[in-house]
């Protein structure tokens, strides 16, 4: 077992389950719900930020900030909301930002999670 940065151990992480999220994150498959939890099983799995931008195209502030907004969509989840706000949030398939599309900017129908919870401008690529 591997000892983490507070000296306990862990498990080591399963290589086929990184390597799935890694393939799903780099062919941006599911919604920013989906993405979310993939960056944070592959940081629980001892992936630094820069290692997942370089395996998916996430960049690190993009990691960061669907990894807060998840947070917010699941307690706002805990607290009780209507099926169809659920379903607003979650039910499409996220695409990519229309400028350039390497970044995972949401767009269209799936624009409204990350700038609801966030206020990102959607409309700009940094490339």
């Amino acid at each position: 077992m591997a000892m983490d940065s507070a000296g306990s151990s862990s498990p080591p992480p399963d290589t086929d389950a990184v390597q799935n999220t890694l393939l799903k994150l780099r062919r941006k498959e599911g919604t920013w719900v989906d993405w979310a939890q993939g960056c944070q099983a592959l940081q629980q799995a001892r992936l630094t930020p820069q290692q997942i931008f370089e395996e998916t195209g996430f960049e690190p502030i993009h990691q960061n900030q669907i990894m807060v907004a998840e947070q917010v969509y699941q307690s706002i989840l805990n607290v009780g909301v209507a099926e169809a706000t659920q379903a607003h949030f979650t039910e499409r398939a996220a695409m990519l930002c229309t400028n350039c599309g390497c970044c995972p900017r949401l767009i269209g129908p799936a624009r409204r999670p990350l700038s609801f919870i966030m206020g990102l401008t959607l409309t700009q690529c940094g490339n």
